[in-house]
């Protein structure tokens, strides 16, 4: 009871300034005894409820039932029809209460979460939403909570940062919860993403100076930070072979729109080099400001590029074109990336199922940090299971055929590793030529963005994405030893 008498004279302070002495003593009595005794009833307490029109409702909260008096739970559809919420519950730590003495010895309310799916009609659609959610009681009795839905907007990226935002840290059976509740309910909510290409504003900067139709298309996308920008073109622009390709920089953060225009606008006039700039009416990814880079290019090949990335020398595009030669009609082909003091970030990349993730397949660097003159630097492409999209060299019919990047993936994670394993399912090599080397800043090119842990979670379902879709291939990869 010590709970219930601390809220009882909390209620009473407030009522007797605005009622009266005694009757604020028997409001405070009747609102304890009917809305808040831990010890007669079990309650429940909703922080989310999301509904995914045509798919599901996600629910976050508390239940309390101290002394297990719930027979079971179910949630009540608009059109009458009852969804059994027992096994889709899931139980996570929730919030903190007034006393440990009302619930557990942690001090915290029972949380939980559940991901439940609407029937489908005939049409094959759900016509119905949660309405409410109700709780049978040993002996007959219901309790009845009415739901005030939160409907997934069209910008869904902030409902799902909502619900990255309130998983527990260190979370224990973290994989679990994400294949029955957390996965599903993500995916759907970013479906209702707007599927529409946006609005693109082209403009092409120093065009007289093209060669012709371009050899390649160089696809940079620019979210947040756009001065690598300025030092790309100021190291492409000493190379007079890059007057025979395309640059395309994809502006992927209305927000800068008009400063970047300005900046663009004096760079053309700086440096006679040129340059095309899409800029989209919103904010598409970096799968999605691909795909619309790569369905703007003019080139029959295409190469993947981060605004962080710069060349080590001149003449390093050119002799990527010939050390391919045909071979670029088969395969996708990636390049060392060395930092600034010589030591290698990438020399392909390979599948480790780590034990951090439960298992996951995740994409490591092997030789990361390591004096990148260790290394060969053969002429010659060697066989690995997977490139970075950091730069990514390909055709652009095979680039399209497959689909492009997947936008699945929310922001920026997985898409590269995702294309290669498409990629080989289409019969093409996966390969790396580490006698080019390009510098590669790493993530400088997002450092304007929040590093709020939410995003190590949406860094977790990218992953556990990845994982659903292509474990079996990964294993059978790993089994065959067939990395190329």
């Amino acid at each position: 009871m010590a709970v219930v008498n601390k809220i009882r004279k909390q209620i009473f302070r407030q009522l007797k300034r605005r009622v009266g002495e005694q009757r604020a003593r028997n409001l405070a009595t009747k609102i304890t005894r009917t809305g808040l005794s831990f010890r007669r009833t079990a309650s429940i307490r909703l922080e989310k409820a999301i509904h995914v029109d045509g798919r599901g409702v996600y629910l976050q909260g508390n239940l309390i039932d101290v002394h297990s008096r719930v027979a079971s739970i179910e949630v009540v559809l608009s059109d009458g029809n009852i969804v059994s919420l027992d096994r889709a519950m899931q139980r996570i730590p929730g919030a903190p209460i007034f006393s440990a003495a009302a619930s557990n010895r942690q001090g915290k309310l029972p949380g939980f979460i559940a991901w439940v799916e609407y029937p489908q009609g005939a049409d094959g659609h759900a016509n119905a939403e949660a309405s409410s959610i109700r709780l049978n009681i040993k002996g007959g009795k219901t309790i009845r909570h009415e739901l005030n839905l939160s409907k997934a907007s069209q910008n869904p990226l902030a409902d799902i940062r909502g619900i990255l935002q309130r998983i527990p840290a260190r979370l224990n059976g973290k994989r679990a919860l994400f294949d029955s509740t957390y996965g599903p309910a993500i995916r759907s909510i970013w479906s209702l993403r707007d599927a529409d290409r946006p609005g693109v504003d082209v403009q092409r900067y120093n065009e007289q100076l093209h060669r012709g139709q371009p050899e390649v298309s160089l696809i940079v996308p620019i979210y947040g930070r756009y001065d690598f920008i300025e030092y790309q073109i100021s190291m492409f622009v000493n190379d007079q072979d890059m007057m025979n390709h395309e640059i395309i920089y994809v502006i992927d953060d209305p927000r800068l729109e008009a400063e970047i225009r300005q900046s663009c606008e004096t760079l053309s006039r700086i440096y006679q080099l040129p340059f095309t700039v899409l800029y989209l009416s919103r904010n598409m990814g970096y799968a999605g400001a691909n795909n619309v880079g790569v369905e703007h290019s003019r080139g029959d090949r295409i190469l993947l590029m981060n605004s962080d990335v710069m060349p080590a020398k001149a003449g390093w595009l050119r002799e990527l074109i010939d050390l391919q030669g045909s071979d670029v009609n088969t395969s996708i082909t990636g390049v060392r990336l060395i930092y600034e003091d010589e030591t290698v970030q990438h020399e392909g990349m390979e599948f480790f199922a780590s034990p951090f993730f439960e298992g996951l397949w995740t994409n490591i660097h092997p030789g990361k940090g390591m004096p990148s003159d260790l290394f060969s630097g053969a002429a010659t492409a060697v066989n690995c299971e997977a490139v970075t999209g950091a730069c990514m060299f390909l055709t652009r019919s095979n680039y399209q055929a497959m689909g492009g990047l997947e936008e699945d993936y929310i922001l920026g994670d997985f898409e590269d590793s995702d294309l290669c394993m498409k990629a080989r399912e289409m019969g093409l090599t996966v390969q790396l030529l580490p006698g080019i080397s390009l510098y590669h800043l790493e993530r400088q090119s997002q450092s304007l963005l929040t590093s709020d842990r939410w995003k190590e979670e949406l860094t977790y379902f990218n992953c556990w994405q990845h994982h659903e879709r292509w474990n079996k291939n990964i294993l059978s990869m790993k089994a065959t030893g067939t990395h190329g």
